[in-house]
């Protein structure tokens, strides 16, 4: 299954693997900890809008967290979808 990632696709995974057990409500770091992780990869799909984009996805419930960690086409799909609605609502 790795074999046909790319490589930020490849590093993505291992770095959710870690991260993902983390991301408990019993751990009050999880959203410091969840977006230093992820801001590089989004940083790499929006640019600039980055930081606020990288503060509503670890805004989202802790489930949905989960999924996008899980699998990296959903997380470009949130990537994505947080940034068109910073598009629409202006700044």
């Amino acid at each position: 299954m790795m074999a046909n990632m790319s490589p930020v696709e490849q590093k993505f995974m291992q770095m959710a693997r870690q991260v993902s057990p983390g991301v408990i409500p019993q751990n009050p770091n999880y959203q410091q900890i969840v977006g230093e992780e992820i801001f590089e990869y989004v940083e790499g799909i929006v640019g600039d809008h980055a930081p606020k984009v990288t503060g509503m996805l670890i805004d989202l419930p802790i489930p949905d967290i989960h999924q996008y960690l899980a699998d990296y086409k959903k997380f470009e799909e949130k990537v994505k979808e947080a940034s068109k609605l910073l598009g629409e609502g202006g700044n």
